[in-house]
């Protein structure tokens, strides 16, 4: 049952919001000490391991989803399904991380990878004290878009989540325009 691994996010579907308890009460600090803990080390259910960045990209990153078909299809803002391209995908992208290697991916468009990539900058600015991440495209505009899609990301866990973190914010981003 892989609804196990996003109860996080079946949570905030439903109440608009990760945790009952008030902000700063012991409930609150343990719930999001674990949420924490799941999201650096990885989660566990019947013996079946994700890891700890896939745990985050299922619970805490929002991306375009499409509901409805056709003409009748629509675009929200959601969080990403289970899917085992995805599992298999975290896994190789840990151990790539543990063996100080990188990780090349071959794949069709519309895979939802930019998201996977936007979630991955978000992540390790979460969740890693002064990290670097880069953002790097042939064409400016995919950046601009990889960007906008971990802003979006970050934008929902300063809002809903105990991670929250200050932040300068430059409205232009002009070093990030093509030209």
């Amino acid at each position: 049952n892989t609804q196990l691994f996003c109860e996080a996010a079946n949570t905030f579907s439903k109440t608009g919001k990760y945790c009952d308890a008030p902000r700063g009460t012991l409930a609150w600090n343990l719930f999001w000490d674990e949420e924490d803990k799941r999201c650096r080390e990885g989660y566990t259910v019947a013996g079946v391991r994700i890891t700890g960045e896939h745990y985050g990209y299922l619970n805490y990153a929002r991306i375009k989803i499409t509901i409805g078909e056709g003409k009748k299809a629509r675009k929200y803002l959601g969080f990403p399904r289970f899917l085992d391209m995805d599992f298999y995908y975290f896994h190789e992208l840990e151990q790539a991380m543990e063996n100080g290697e990188g990780l090349i991916t071959a794949k069709s468009r519309q895979k939802g990878f930019s998201f996977k990539s936007a979630w991955g900058c978000v992540y390790e600015y979460e969740f890693f004290r002064e990290s670097l991440t880069i953002i790097a495209a042939f064409a400016g505009d995919y950046c601009e878009a990889t960007m906008g899609m971990a802003v979006t990301m970050i934008n929902h866990i300063d809002k809903y989540t105990d991670w929250s973190k200050r932040r300068l914010i430059n409205e232009r981003r002009s070093h990030l325009k093509s030209g």
